[in-house]
């Protein structure tokens, strides 16, 4: 019998695929809403008050392994492991499983809202520890999941970012950047009057798709005006002066 289990194993272990899935549904967000939402998926550090490094630092520092016998004061941080000779060009990976925990925060120019958190691994099974208003629409006993597979994820994803408070508060998001945009076009326009979309969308740095959305809105409501330049034969814009 092999002390390994070789004859035991019939297939490999799953990849998780958990960070592209989340990757994906960012950049369909972002690609979706114009480029007014964002979201990020980013490792969590943490820090202790009044200590400058990562919290994460501090722990593995916690977890260095006493030496089994007594150092003198000065031979203390000079003491390291010897590695045998058929080791020492080799990297170590003992930390390739190690759990880490992530945020995934969607947000605007001005405010966020973390969905979840997940505490990750190379191979499943990971955790999502979610917001407790989107726990409590999924009818969940507590706001935390297991995921055992790319297609778990996949699934939890979609129930998730479906949520009637995900819809919310991406709504909310947005409403609330059309008018910081609005607000920051209207500035634009005040000292930089008879602009093109092009020069506007450059001047302020959005996509074209976005500059002309809020120019319609802008023009509806009554705020801008526009005039066709003969020369260069494209549509100007300015603030329009109250009667």
């Amino acid at each position: 019998m092999s002390l390994w289990g070789f004859s035991s194993v019939k297939n490999e272990p799953e990849v998780n695929m958990s960070e592209d899935l989340i990757r994906d549904a960012i950049d369909e967000l972002e690609r979706e809403t114009n480029g007014k939402i964002k979201a990020t998926f980013s490792k969590i550090e943490y820090a202790k008050a009044g200590d400058t490094r990562p919290f994460t630092e501090i722990l593995e520092i916690s977890r260095k392994i006493s030496m089994p016998f007594s150092l003198h004061e000065e031979d203390k941080g000079r003491i390291i492991e010897v590695d045998d000779k058929e080791l020492s060009d080799k990297e170590d990976i003992n930390t390739f499983h190690d759990m880490e925990v992530y945020k995934f925060e969607i947000f605007n120019d001005k405010y966020r809202f973390r969905i979840f958190t997940l505490v990750n691994s190379i191979a499943f099974p990971v955790k999502i520890m979610l917001d407790e208003g989107i726990a409590s629409e999924l009818e969940m006993k507590k706001p935390s999941m297991e995921i055992f597979s790319n297609d778990d994820m996949e699934k939890s994803l979609r129930q998730i970012l479906r949520t009637q408070k995900v819809r919310n508060v991406v709504n909310q998001l947005i409403v609330l950047s059309d008018v910081e945009n609005n607000e920051t076009l209207l500035n634009y326009l005040s000292e930089y009057p008879d602009s093109s979309l092009r020069e506007i969308a450059s001047g302020i740095k959005w996509s074209r798709a976005l500059t002309q959305e809020r120019l319609t809105e802008l023009e509806s409501e009554g705020k801008i005006e526009f005039s066709v330049d003969s020369r260069k034969k494209v549509k100007t814009f300015r603030v329009k002066e109250s009667s």
